[in-house]
């Protein structure tokens, strides 16, 4: 037994000494082969990788104030606004899509696509494939499925550039994101909103979103309620005025190469109430008709091929709207080729309002806005733009907004890899060489 116990004893101790020499040989063959190859260095905790994209691009925000009529600048001569243009670059307007309505131009200025293309062709509007009616309202406006078109922030996504939005149309729909976004509450202060874009710019190289939207609706909701002429509208602009100072004083503690552009998705028309056609005075019958819209802009569903050349008959016959099928609809609408654009289109002549029924005790007040935005220069909105890639002191013809998409893809040096309506030579002269 003893005998067995210094056997144990003595193989035990050599396995060990065997396993101490393997090791050293194994350490021994990785130091050798290091020599010819470099270390690999792990990124440092938390610190963002950064692409040469990033290393090389601009900033851009884009800023709308929606419902800013191209004349209002002049009109009420809101001093940060007249100091910015003096820098950089006017247009005598921007012209919107048709209808010229807040969902389908704010998606037309991020897609460089009319409506028909990008699928948002009415504030409100049934889809007879999903057999469901979108509101921008409503939950369906959250859904990214009803949002066709790249946005810009996706376009400069899949790129290699970080994007951020305080409010855009379609930057809060589930799917369609931004990397830094905010759901629409229009309660946010507007100082809050130019406070968080300024946070934005101030996050590391890597982490620092390139483009950046931001939006305030007060001009609008003043226009809609007061009229363009109003007291109310006044303080509006001068209020937005003081959310563009107070970006711009604060760009100049950032000090980057922002380049900023102020749009406007349309202008403002004022109402009358002896100025309506009441639809319900032509049309008795609305069976085997769905009606979307009203104001400025409504589309007709009929299904049923009679009842659709019926309903145009009588309707052609009205005065202050124009009525058309689909294949009758101007070109330059950008208006026919979707499935969720009405059989009929119902345009209203400005001042001219449509309301579907008397008998709702409706009757036109404030203003409004959706009508044809070539036939009506006060649905002409604002086109801005100063930074270190635009020309300075420069005034230019009125544009149209599917120009913009196109341009700012120019400015952050990505590419274009799929079909828009927009065009990048239009915007490129007002750029530096």
């Amino acid at each position: 037994m003893i005998f067995i116990w210094k056997f144990v004893q003595t193989f035990r101790s050599l396995m060990k000494k065997l396993n101490y020499l393997f090791l050293l040989f194994i350490l021994t063959i990785a130091s050798c082969s290091k020599k010819d190859k470099a270390p690999v260095v792990a990124p440092e905790p938390n610190k963002p990788q950064v692409n040469e994209i990033q290393k090389k691009a601009p900033y851009v925000i884009l800023i709308s104030l929606d419902g800013y009529r191209y004349d209002y600048t002049k009109k009420y001569r809101p001093l940060n606004i007249q100091t910015f243009i003096k820098g950089g670059v006017e247009a005598e307007g921007i012209i919107p899509v048709y209808p010229s309505l807040t969902f389908p131009n704010h998606y037309s200025l991020v897609t460089g696509m009319k409506s028909e293309n990008h699928g948002i062709v009415q504030n409100k509007f049934y889809d007879p494939k999903r057999d469901e009616t979108y509101h921008f309202m409503k939950a369906t406006g959250k859904d990214g499925s009803w949002y066709t078109g790249e946005p810009l922030w996706k376009t400069a996504m899949k790129q290699g550039l970080k994007t951020a939005s305080f409010f855009w149309v379609g930057s809060d729909a589930k799917g369609n994101h931004p990397d830094f976004w905010r759901r629409y509450d229009g309660r946010v202060a507007k100082d809050k909103r130019v406070d968080q874009v300024l946070d934005w710019l101030k996050l590391p190289l890597g982490e620092r979103p390139n483009f950046i939207t931001l939006y305030f609706s007060e001009v609008d909701s003043r226009g809609h309620k007061y009229g363009p002429d109003s007291p109310e509208v006044a303080r509006a602009v001068m209020n937005v005025d003081s959310a563009i100072g107070r970006l711009m004083d604060g760009l100049e503690e950032v000090n980057l190469p922002v380049n900023v552009i102020i749009v406007s998705d349309h202008g403002m028309q004022q109402l009358y109430k002896d100025k309506v056609v009441y639809l319900d005075d032509y049309l008795k019958d609305t069976t085997g008709v769905r009606i979307v819209g009203g104001g400025a802009h409504t589309n007709l569903y009929i299904p049923n091929k009679e009842t659709r050349n019926k309903v145009y008959k009588i309707l052609k016959n009205v005065d202050h709207i124009s009525v058309y099928k689909k294949e009758e609809v101007p070109e330059h609408f950008g208006y026919k080729n979707n499935i969720r654009i009405g059989d009929l289109t119902v345009s209203t002549h400005a001042p001219y309002y449509l309301i579907k029924s008397r008998a709702s005790g409706r009757e036109p007040k404030g203003a409004t806005h959706g009508f044809e935005p070539l036939k009506t220069p006060s649905m002409n909105g604002i086109f801005y733009a100063k930074g270190p890639n635009f020309k300075s002191g420069l005034k230019i013809k009125a544009v149209e907004n599917i120009h913009v998409y196109p341009m700012i893809l120019e400015i952050l040096g990505l590419k274009l890899n799929h079909k828009i309506d927009g065009k990048a030579e239009v915007l490129r002269p007002i750029l530096v060489d």
